[in-house]
């Protein structure tokens, strides 16, 4: 009827969401006018956490003063793809059970991110034994860039959710906690 688009939704007029649109985008939700959406909020706090493990990681690729070079650059794009995956499986755990606390999702979900993250670091390690010094330079990155990014989504991340968990708690809760 409205040309184009997909067959059986008729457009909707200019400027407005036709609701067939809704139907269209499976899980599509707006927040209200003046709030924050909750995956723009849930996603910042992953990359944040992201933020914090590549931050650590140039700090320690600083400290032992690995230069980064053509040959070991790709470990980079390694490093942000995997700091967004083990926040993400921390936190998606967290999301899924809003019940629970982060020391739950830790217990449940923190022992099969620090395995996957361990099956990598050997991956890893294993070129820093290379007599080629740039497999040898970017096995020592890939490595740092694994522990860091593994520290910041079971170190970092979790104690952000904390802190958010003890600041919505009422004061009366906490002061029963502490006698």
């Amino acid at each position: 009827p409205g040309g184009g688009g997909e067959p059986g939704f008729a457009r909707a007029p200019a400027g407005e969401r036709s609701p067939a649109a809704d139907r269209r985008e499976p899980g599509f939700a707006r927040a209200p006018a003046g709030e924050r959406s909750p995956a723009l909020t849930d996603a910042a706090k992953v990359i944040a956490s992201l933020g914090v493990g590549v931050l650590w990681f140039a700090g320690l690729a600083g400290a032992i003063d690995e230069k980064l070079n053509l040959l070991n650059f790709i470990a980079l794009p390694i490093t942000f793809g995997i700091g967004v995956d083990y926040a993400t499986n921390i936190y998606q755990r967290k999301r899924l059970e809003p019940a629970s606390d982060i020391a739950d999702c830790l217990r449940t979900t923190g022992g099969a991110v620090a395995l996957c993250s361990l099956t990598t670091i050997i991956g890893y390690s294993s070129l820093l034994v290379a007599h080629n010094q740039a497999l040898n330079s970017f096995g020592m990155l890939a490595d740092l860039g694994e522990l860091a990014c593994l520290a910041a989504a079971l170190l970092a991340l979790p104690a952000f959710l904390r802190v958010r968990e003890l600041a919505r708690e009422p004061a009366e809760v906490l002061l029963r906690e502490a006698s």
